[in-house]
């Protein structure tokens, strides 16, 4: 049972409306008729609840069943998989717009990489890809309730050269609400 199985639906009580902001400006350069993929969407609160409602399309992403339980409540019809992102290859269709605000960073790096290899597979040329991740190399923990989380980083330099190979450019990295660090990279169009 993992952490988040245990937090379940009382995670909505610790859960801020950090995020918000920062979804809501990449949909707003991207515009409302865009499909969107939530990785490690939790319950859906905040950001599934502002979200999905006015854009094409959005599907939460999640392996745990008690948040995605939560979801389902929070999200009016919310579309959601029980998926983990490492599998997250097996999802259909293309992409403007993958996130993972505050989720992918719980993986070990070679995870991170492979769900990052996905997203460029998944996502349409010049679609966005936001992730929250540490600035510097790093691997730390913190808190969800009583829990005890696990953060890992390979810091911008390398998360700009490993995506860059993945024929996505960074947009912006900078600190954000709740001194998360936001990254934003562009799928490349390639010419042919």
């Amino acid at each position: 049972m993992s952490i988040y199985d245990k937090v379940g639906s009382t995670y909505d009580s610790m859960r801020s409306n950090i995020g918000i902001k920062d979804i809501l400006n990449v949909v707003d350069i991207l515009g409302k008729e865009i499909k969107v993929l939530d990785l490690g969407c939790g319950t859906g609160h905040p950001i599934a609840k502002v979200v999905s409602p006015i854009v094409k399309e959005y599907i939460g992403v999640d392996k745990s069943q008690p948040m995605l339980d939560a979801y389902s409540k929070n999200v009016k019809d919310g579309e959601y998989m029980l998926l983990n992102m490492t599998d997250i290859g097996q999802i259909p269709g293309k992409w403007e717009f993958i996130f993972s605000w505050g989720a992918i960073c719980h993986l070990p790096i070679k995870q991170q990489k492979k769900v990052m290899k996905h997203v460029s597979k998944l996502l349409k040329p010049e679609g966005r890809f936001l992730f929250t991740g540490g600035k510097e190399i790093d691997e730390c923990t913190g808190k969800i309730g009583e829990y005890t989380v696990n953060h890992y980083s390979i810091g911008e330099k390398a998360y700009k050269e490993f995506l860059s190979e993945l024929n996505m450019d960074l947009i912006s990295a900078s600190f954000s609400e709740g001194n998360n660090y936001v990254y934003v990279f562009k799928k490349k169009k390639i010419c042919t």
